[in-house]
């Protein structure tokens, strides 16, 4: 292992050990890569409606467009209804960004270069593979993310796991 990564290591230690308990719980929050352990400590260990709101403001800020975009559409309605400790501050961010995906609207165009032989986007064909593995509600909920992803060229690797740590985080609030 380098130095660089070990002195990185040490002083994160280090930081962590000398914060005050919301910056710590602020850290662990951010340092959590996944958004249903994030979701988690929202339900759990927010100590306060302020910090769970700087937490939340900072996600959105720093997180790719299809993270931040699925925090807020899958968080939104259990914030907006009092179940987290998050402030009105940062319950307005959660619905300007999950009104993005709550409100699809654009224009499509692509040229024949990228369309495969039957005349379809390949982007769409590979979102429509992850849509026909699963169905219901589950499934209305993807679509309507994954309408999101397409109109705004949001390309992300496995689109497959993206809908799948969605469930996840909806699935936990659902238990709210």
């Amino acid at each position: 292992m380098s130095q660089h990564v070990i002195r990185a290591a040490h002083q994160t230690a280090w930081d962590v050990a000398s914060l005050d308990a919301t910056q710590k719980w602020i850290t662990e929050f951010h340092l959590d890569r996944r958004l249903p352990g994030k979701i988690e400590k929202l339900i759990t260990s927010c100590p306060d409606a302020d910090t769970g709101t700087l937490a939340v403001t900072q996600l959105l800020a720093n997180e790719p467009a299809e993270r931040a975009g699925m925090f807020a559409y899958a968080v939104y309605p259990a914030a907006l209804s009092g179940k987290l400790r998050i402030g009105s501050e940062g319950i307005s961010d959660l619905g300007k960004e999950a009104a993005k995906v709550l409100d699809v609207d654009g224009k499509l165009e692509w040229r024949s270069a990228n369309l495969d032989m039957n005349f379809k986007n390949p982007d769409w064909v590979s979102l429509k593979t992850v849509l026909d593995a699963i169905s219901g509600k589950r499934r209305e909920r993807a679509a309507q993310f994954f309408n999101y992803l397409y109109v705004n060229e949001i390309r992300p690797d496995d689109r497959a796991a993206l809908e799948e740590e969605l469930e996840e985080c909806v699935t936990r609030l659902r238990s709210l």
